[in-house]
């Protein structure tokens, strides 16, 4: 019932407090006073008195209140838009202990959400990033104009999960991934996008320099492989082709990259198939070169991690 009776904010609360406590007992002194001449002077000196008092609880109410308010804001705009705003000093203890408390609390939500954004962008499988992060990725305008990209699959890997299981057929997909992932230049870009499919993606490489480092994996899975389909080890092909200038995103260059990928598998599997510079988007593609690759690339040496 009681709460009918009080304003809604806390600082009129604490100002209505305050003001009844202390102008009751001075209603009080007028309503029993005997002296109309000393009490007309006395009511004035109380009543100027009170005003003057009235003024500096309000400012103090409103000093103490400063924190609070802007702590409300700062997690109002962290709630809205995530932004992080430096929360106010306090002096009070109580105040302070809730500022604290409230800087714990947005820390934690910080790690937490950035836990989930990791795994989010994560698959769990190969520890490779997935498809969202490669969208992601794409979208972020690093990459430029100058860029080759390369899809790549699993041969036969239906037969892969018929032949050792799909436990067995999870442990490839590993394999296949720490190739990958070991046998590229450390600013170039690897994701598996589902299933048995991989994407890489070469910052300033042609086409070509692509193909023959994608070309050096395969050849070392396919000799390293531990997993066979019948008498042939496990492998993978893929198809390499150069970002276009005129492509509006890189789903363009992935898919020419595809269906090259489709071209080598169609050729025999366990092969790469490449467009080179300028080639139109109907090229039929050519095998990767088996010359020595350039020693610019920079490769890191793939060591045997069977």
């Amino acid at each position: 019932m009681l709460e009918w009776f009080l304003p809604r904010g806390l600082a009129l609360r604490i100002f209505a407090a305050c003001f009844v406590g202390t102008h009751v007992p001075l209603i009080a002194y007028f309503a029993t006073s005997q002296d109309q001449v000393s009490g007309v002077w006395t009511s004035t000196v109380l009543v100027g008195a009170t005003a003057v008092g009235t003024v500096v609880a309000l400012w103090a109410i409103g000093c103490m209140l400063r924190p609070l308010i802007a702590a409300s804001d700062a997690l109002c705009a962290y709630a809205n838009d995530g932004a992080i705003v430096d929360l106010p000093r306090a002096t009070s203890t109580e105040v302070r202990r809730l500022i604290e408390s409230i800087e714990v609390v947005r820390e934690r939500s910080e790690a937490v959400i950035g836990s989930l954004s990791r795994v989010a962008n994560l698959d769990l499988l190969t520890n490779l990033p997935n498809r969202r992060a490669f969208v992601t990725f794409a979208q972020s305008g690093a990459l430029g104009a100058d860029y080759a990209v390369a899809v790549v699959d699993v041969d036969h890997f239906k037969g892969v999960n018929d032949s050792v299981g799909h436990d067995g057929g999870d442990k490839v997909l590993q394999i296949v991934a720490r190739y990958l992932r070991e046998g590229v230049r450390s600013g170039d870009f690897v994701a598996r996008l589902g299933g048995e499919e991989f994407i890489l993606v070469f910052p300033k490489t042609t086409p070509r320099q692509a193909a023959m480092i994608v070309d050096r994996i395969r050849d070392n899975l396919f000799r390293d492989a531990p997993f066979r389909v019948g008498e042939v080890p496990v492998s993978f092909s893929g198809g390499v082709c150069a970002a276009n200038e005129n492509d509006p995103t890189i789903d363009d260059a992935v898919r020419r990259a595809d269906r090259l990928l489709y071209r080598a598998k169609a050729a025999g599997r366990n092969r790469i198939e490449f467009a080179p510079d300028g080639a139109p988007p109907d090229f039929p593609g050519v095998r990767a070169p088996e010359a020595v690759i350039e020693g610019d690339l920079e490769l890191r040496p793939i060591a045997r991690i069977i």
